[in-house]
């Protein structure tokens, strides 16, 4: 694309269509003509020259610098909102199927054998509980990611969650 055209779609990928030319004043005074999306603010060319933006919009729009922080807010909202649900339902397969399951009821028995039902947090107390380690493989742990504990010890392991 050159500066000789209108763009037709973004050429971000943001899917925007309504395609201005804009008039942005530069830091040191200097006027510069821009193709910018109005969906997501990008500019879509380097600045065009002025006889030629005059050309083709004689009644350039101001460039419109909040668009941009706009639909990037917009977007790590819409990210952040999808990483949630899925972090949500992580926990609730977690929770409601995976630690019901007889393959974790298994390895956790294999644990608290391992570790001849001591909690291996404080070697005092008896071990009620099974700790993850590492949340990398759940599902298809190792023992050595396991470890058993009592709850105070447990409590203290996720302290920091």
């Amino acid at each position: 694309m050159n500066e000789h055209e209108k763009p037709a779609q973004c050429k971000t990928g943001c899917g925007g269509t309504d395609i201005r030319m804009t008039l942005r004043i530069l830091k040191n005074g200097t006027p510069n003509h821009h193709w910018q999306c109005r969906q997501c603010g990008r500019s879509q060319t380097g600045a065009v020259r002025k006889a030629l933006a005059l050309k083709m919009d004689p009644n350039p729009i101001d460039w419109d610098a909040g668009i941009i922080e706009r639909y990037d807010n917009a977007w790590q909202a819409r990210y952040a909102q999808a990483r949630e649900a899925k972090r949500d339902e992580r926990r609730r397969w977690y929770n409601e199927v995976y630690l019901k399951s007889p393959e974790w009821r298994t390895l956790r028995a294999k644990r608290l054998g391992f570790d001849r039902g001591v909690c291996q947090g404080c070697l005092e107390a008896p071990a009620t509980q099974v700790h993850h380690r590492t949340y990398n493989n759940i599902g298809d742990e190792l023992l050595y990611q396991l470890i058993s504990l009592c709850r105070p010890c447990h409590e203290k392991a996720h302290k920091n969650d």
